[in-house]
């Protein structure tokens, strides 16, 4: 804890902003529960980390960001920056990263070795879209509609949140406060006290038990299931990519279909059947006024701690099968797929080379490549790719130097995105840019959204994309993006189940 002289003392060493905290020990109210009592208004976020043990993630940190007007959306070249009270003052003389970037660098925070590493800081999403914003010869496109209506990138001035330390049995409740006087130290403690009395109050609740996947359940997670990028002309679109490869525009583009089901469940029940059969490092709930993301990433885009720089390329997919035998089967036929290696190896070199723009020279290296990783309903090939960050780049250079991702774009990047730009039949919107968490101290951890669902006025929306080589067959391709959405309408059916 920090005591009032401390507080003060940060002020006079030239910090605005202060994290005052308390810890209390962790109990048995799941991180879900914290939400929906404490959260669950416009602008509030659940982010659930975890590492790999094993063959299994298990939890490391929870996430609740409470609600916070103060944000910065921008859109198109639009950039308007909300205070506390949600009233909007607009940017337009500076590009919109380069004002982000002033954003983050007007909080003036002290690092505290007794907190996370996330103890507050900005939080929220950078959407597909963002890479007009970095790339110049992207910017003669014209910003194609989205399916529902949101800022290109939407970030939350996290100020108030509480952290779940699973590790130590631990839970944080942080209120940032201006060092200025001894008035906001109080106030601020005052807050803390309020949230910790509204923690104590929590009842206990059972988690909802959803039942495991049956093969004939898989034959109605899709019913009322409408596509936005129908079979025939998705197939069609993989044919001119083809066409593109054999004429060396490009040697891999990913291409994606956006698919869409009313939903009679709620965030929260989609969000607790989604994470009650799966197991990936990212899962996250993020209220944005009438809409909400829910996801649960199997894949980081990046992240930055301590100056190591590390990269997740996955690219390469089978179906879970039945049992141990027909998994062991598929991971072979997996690893015997040319076809799969090829796409896994291009993309891992891309993955090289775009940490390569923001790390020190001869610091990147590959790890753990073509390592097999399983999931609830699919199975991908996933290596590693780290370097330590060059002097001088900050967290908004790592993150235009990795966006998007190469395993949502394709190779090379740049005219991947423009075949995408011209054969998509809608902006991609939230889908393949990535979510997470950038610190006052620039660390990063962001997840690239797939495995993520839009909910939006009682329609769930969700996209997913294919690798497409010289090699690809256009119905393969296509059935690929149905198994890569099993998971989240699986999750659908299951919540619509339990709100019965």
């Amino acid at each position: 804890m920090l005591n009032l002289n401390e507080f003060l003392a940060y002020g006079e060493e030239g910090y605005n902003l202060v994290p005052v905290w308390k810890n209390i020990k962790k109990t048995q109210i799941s991180p879900i529960s914290i939400y929906e009592a404490l959260a669950n208004k416009s602008y509030s976020y659940l982010f659930e980390l975890s590492e790999k043990h094993e063959d299994k993630y298990r939890a490391t940190y929870s996430i609740v960001g409470l609600p916070c007007h103060q944000r910065i959306e921008i859109k198109d070249y639009s950039i308007k920056v909300f205070d506390e009270n949600n009233a909007p003052t607009y940017i337009t003389d500076i590009p919109p990263l380069d004002a982000l970037r002033q954003i983050l660098a007007s909080y003036r925070v002290p690092k505290i070795d007794q907190l996370p590493n996330y103890a507050g800081g900005l939080f929220g999403y950078f959407g597909f879209e963002t890479t007009r914003l970095i790339e110049p010869k992207l910017q003669a496109n014209t910003r194609k509609k989205t399916l529902i209506d949101l800022p290109d990138i939407l970030q939350i001035v996290s100020q108030e949140l509480i952290v779940v330390d699973h590790r130590n049995d631990l839970i944080y409740v942080i209120v940032h406060a201006k060092p200025t006087e001894s008035q906001n130290f109080a106030d601020a403690n005052l807050r803390i006290n309020q949230i910790i009395s509204e923690l104590e109050k929590i009842p206990y609740q059972q988690q909802a038990n959803f039942s495991p996947s049956t093969t004939t359940d898989r034959t109605t997670w899709f019913k009322d299931m409408e596509s936005h990028f129908p079979q025939h002309d998705f197939q069609m679109a993989v044919n001119k990519i083809k066409e593109y490869i054999k004429a060396g525009d490009a040697m891999q583009v990913v291409l994606s279909q956006a698919m869409s089901r009313p939903l009679k469940a709620n965030a929260i029940q989609l969000y607790q059947a989604l994470t009650s059969m799966t197991n990936t490092p990212y899962c996250y709930l993020m209220n944005v006024e009438d809409s909400h993301v829910v996801g649960a990433s199997p894949e980081m885009m990046v992240s930055l701690h301590q100056n190591k720089l590390i990269s997740h390329p996955m690219a390469g997919t089978r179906h879970r099968g039945m049992n141990q035998q027909e998994d062991d089967a598929l991971k072979a036929e997996l690893l015997a797929d040319n076809k799969e290696i090829a796409e896994h190896i291009m993309l891992v070199d891309l993955a090289r080379n775009d940490i390569g723009r923001v790390a020190k020279t001869g610091s990147v290296t590959v790890n753990n490549l073509l390592s097999v990783e399983y999931f609830s309903h699919v199975m991908h090939i996933v290596s590693e790719v780290s370097g330590e960050k060059m002097d001088g780049i900050d967290e908004i250079d790592v993150i235009s130097s990795t966006f998007p991702a190469g395993t949502l774009s394709g190779a090379p990047k740049i005219r991947a995105l423009e075949i995408i730009h011209e054969l998509e039949p809608y902006g991609r919107g939230v889908y393949g840019g990535c979510l997470g968490y950038i610190t006052w101290n620039g660390d990063i951890n962001l997840a690239i959204t797939i495995r993520t669902g839009l909910l939006h006025q009682g329609q769930l929306y969700v996209q997913a994309g294919a690798g497409i080589i010289d090699a690809s067959r256009a119905e393969r391709e296509w059935q690929e993006t149905i198994e890569k959405n099993s998971m989240m309408m699986h999750a659908a059916y299951q919540a619509e189940q339990f709100s019965l």
